[in-house]
């Protein structure tokens, strides 16, 4: 739905963020007895459509005892449609003769960034192989952040949230999710993570780059699992770190 924002020589100079569409009305004051009016003597700069002006005569007023000439006071009415960015300049015109110049400049609203999408996690176990050998390999990792990086990590920037599911390769096992702990939650790297069904959310809350360790908790097949997976985290500030089991950890 269109905006009608209303504008008098006082606003003559000044800039304006308008939404597209929108529409502008000038009111300028003239004295008719004067020969005086405005005139739009060019067309506005392009993003700015010219509708249409009117002029609108008021009462004509008595003589000042200190004033010789009539004051026919009227007012000159324009009206514009905003597409994009451009200039209205307006012109005073007095017997025949340019006196006064003004001009307003419209620049489109900055639209709000649109929202983040979160970073979904999706962890699979092959339940069977990992019960039975212990061994991380046979859990697997998978995200949307469209990032080439390590096993078992998912890349992230401030303020991103993150989503985590777990399935099994087999349908006939048995997992869910018993909570996400770890460094990365106790450093107040993420905020603490919370169930919504069978979802965990988390947000990122640190602008400091670096790998950050983080521990799933899972029931596997009615057995207590915890998994290590790695968050690494692309932020305006870089961080100390330290090698440990081959993985670069933030401190």
């Amino acid at each position: 739905m269109s905006n009608i924002h209303f504008y008098t020589e006082q606003d003559a100079g000044k800039s304006f963020e308008l939404n597209k569409g929108d529409v502008i009305i000038i009111s300028l004051e003239d004295n008719l007895a004067l020969g005086q009016t405005w005139v739009n003597a060019h067309q506005p700069t392009q993003g700015i459509k010219y509708v249409q002006s009117s002029q609108a005569v008021l009462p004509l007023l008595p003589k000042m005892p200190d004033l010789s000439l009539e004051v026919q006071a009227g007012l000159k009415i324009f009206v514009y449609q905003f597409e994009h960015e451009g200039t209205v300049t307006l012109h005073q015109v007095t017997a025949g003769q340019t006196t006064k110049t003004i001009a307003y400049t419209f620049k489109g609203e900055v639209p709000p960034p649109p929202p983040k999408k979160p970073i979904s996690v999706l962890v699979m176990a092959d339940a069977a192989n990992y019960l039975s050998e212990k061994d991380e390999k046979y859990i697997y990792l998978f995200d949307t952040s469209k990032n080439k990086h390590e096993r078992h990590t998912t890349q992230c920037s401030p303020e991103d949230s993150l989503l985590w599911r777990v399935q099994t390769v087999s349908p006939s096992d048995l997992v869910e999710v018993t909570g996400i702990a770890g460094s990365a939650v106790n450093q107040g790297i993420i905020t603490p993570p919370k169930q919504h069904e069978n979802l965990w959310q988390a947000t990122v809350k640190t602008a400091t780059s670096g790998t950050y360790t983080y521990q799933l908790h899972l029931l596997l097949n009615h057995q207590t699992v915890v998994v290590d997976l790695l968050l690494e985290v692309n932020g305006d500030i870089k961080s100390t770190q330290l090698q440990t089991n081959g993985h670069s950890i933030s401190i």
